[in-house]
């Protein structure tokens, strides 16, 4: 990763919400955990039903998110752009997948593995409300 990356993920994690409960120290473990992966136009980042191994946070580019509808296929649910985040859902509750997650132009995304993802939750009490909340959200609009 270089350093325009470590900057933006910085930025990224002292201005959410979501980790605001971190100290600095922890943001600095945070950004050395993290992968950088860029996607192209059209390829699938997560299919509805697998595994959840990653959780993601798009750096840049656009991500369509689509669940099954019985008879139509994919439908779209969402788009998601810079700063948006997702696949903590299958993380949390170690559940499969809940949509898939398309790129709908090339996109680049920072991806957190399950362990470390897991033991930030561990650390930090409020981390895990704060996703639970998110995670509420995102049911009660599907």
């Amino acid at each position: 990763m270089n350093q325009t990356d470590s900057d933006w993920l910085n930025k990224f994690f002292k201005n959410s919400p979501l980790f605001s409960g971190f100290q600095q120290e922890d943001i600095n473990h945070l950004v050395d955990y993290m992968d950088r992966a860029n996607f192209s136009k059209g390829e699938t980042i997560i299919k509805e039903g697998d595994h959840g191994e990653w959780f993601f946070i798009v750096r840049s580019g656009q991500i369509k998110v689509c669940i099954k509808k019985w008879l139509r296929g994919l439908s779209k649910v969402a788009t998601l752009g810079s700063e948006d985040f997702f696949g903590e859902m299958a993380l949390i509750d170690n559940q499969p997948r809940s949509a898939t997650l398309i790129a709908e132009e090339d996109s680049t995304c920072f991806m957190l593995y399950k362990s470390k993802f897991e033991s930030l939750i561990k650390s930090d009490p409020s981390f895990k409300n704060a996703l639970e909340d998110v995670v509420s959200k995102r049911q009660e609009k599907s």
